[in-house]
C-alpha cells in the first residue's frame, strides 16, 4: 500500500489539486454537496444529536461578566467531537459524497487530467455508461441472503402415531388377477337381454300372484 503512494508524482497531483480549484470545478463539488447534505437523513439526525450536546452542555454552566468565552468554545469543541461528531460526519460522506464519486466528480477530474497531459479523452462507450448507472442505482446487498434450510426429515409413523394414508385402505382383500378382470366384462347387448329377461320374469310373478290372491 506504501509503494503505491510512493510511486505517484506528487507535483502531477498537485498540478492536478491546482488546477481544480483554480477553474472553480472544487468550489462546485462543494456547492453540490452542501445542497443535499441538509436533505440526507445522517445530517438530521446529526443536527438533532449536536442541537441536544450543546444545550445539555451550556446547561451545566451559569453566565458570568469574567466567563471566558473562548476557552468555554473549546471545551465545546472537544466534548462534541469525542463524542460522536467523527462516525455522523462519516455517515455524511457516505450518503452526499460517494453517489457522485463517479457520476460527477471523476468526469470532470478526467477532464482536466488528459487535458494536464495533452491527450484526448477517449469516448466511454453507452453501453459501459447505462451499465454503471445500473450499478450505482442497484448496489448490491451488504451481505448474501442466508439460505434456505432443508425440510424437517419424515418421521415413522409408528412412532408418532400419526394416521398415513396407507392405514385408511383395507389390507384384508384378495388380490385381484389379471385375467379375472376380462372375465367380468359384458358386452352391451348381454346387458340389454339379461335387462329383458329380468323384467319378464317379474311381471310373470306378479300376474301369479293376483290370481292366487283372486282364488
Amino acid at each position: 500500500m506504501d509503494y503505491m503512494y510512493q510511486t505517484v508524482d506528487k507535483d502531477f497531483v498537485e498540478t492536478i489539486v491546482g488546477k481544480l480549484k483554480s477553474q472553480g470545478i472544487f468550489d462546485q463539488f462543494r456547492k453540490d454537496c452542501l445542497a443535499d447534505v441538509d436533505t440526507k437523513p445522517a445530517y438530521q439526525n446529526l443536527q438533532e444529536r449536536v442541537n441536544g450536546t450543546v444545550n445539555t452542555f451550556l446547561e451545566k454552566h451559569k453566565w458570568q461578566e469574567n466567563l471566558n468565552k473562548t476557552q468555554l468554545r473549546e471545551s465545546l469543541r472537544r466534548h462534541v467531537q469525542q463524542g460522536f461528531l467523527e462516525t455522523g460526519v462519516d455517515r455524511i460522506v457516505d450518503q452526499v459524497v460517494n453517489p457522485k464519486i463517479y457520476t460527477v466528480f471523476k468526469p470532470k477530474v478526467e477532464d482536466v487530467v488528459y487535458d494536464s497531459l495533452g491527450i484526448p479523452k477517449p469516448n466511454r462507450p453507452d453501453k459501459d455508461r447505462n451499465l454503471l448507472n445500473f450499478i450505482l442505482k442497484h448496489p448490491p446487498p451488504p451481505h448474501p441472503p442466508p439460505p434456505i434450510p432443508p425440510p424437517p426429515p419424515v418421521k415413522d409413523p409408528i412412532k408418532t402415531n400419526v394416521v398415513q394414508l396407507e392405514d385408511l385402505l383395507p389390507k384384508d382383500l384378495d388380490p385381484i388377477s389379471p385375467g379375472s378382470v376380462d372375465d367380468l366384462t359384458f358386452s352391451p347387448k348381454e346387458d340389454e337381454q339379461n335387462n329383458v329377461v329380468t323384467s319378464t320374469n317379474n311381471s310373470n310373478d306378479i300376474v301369479n300372484n293376483n290370481n292366487n290372491n283372486s282364488n
